[in-house]
């Protein structure tokens, strides 16, 4: 994670970080059992997770935009799991 912070990730392991993000919030919202897109709609609705997972889409997708992007903030849920369920992740 500090790596991202500090912008010292190589950009091949932007789709890995997208995942990881997406599986926390799919497993914090309960929506394992729900499909792909569900799931997605889902977590791009909720008042938490929606603006941050917005914000990685724009960081990672759209590299050039002028939007600023609070990778502290982005990254802050991923601190506060335990070691062995951010293995899960």
């Amino acid at each position: 994670l500090d790596a991202v912070q500090n912008n010292e990730m190589p950009a091949t392991q932007y789709a890995e970080l997208e995942r990881m993000l997406f599986a926390f919030w799919r497993r914090r919202l309960d929506l394992e059992s729900a499909d792909t897109a569900d799931a997605l709609r889902t977590i791009h609705q909720d008042p938490t997770a929606g603006p941050l997972m917005q914000q990685l889409e724009e960081w990672i997708h759209n590299p050039n935009s002028d939007k600023k992007v609070d990778l502290s903030e982005l990254l802050s849920p991923l601190r506060s799991i335990p070691a062995t369920e951010a293995s899960e992740v």
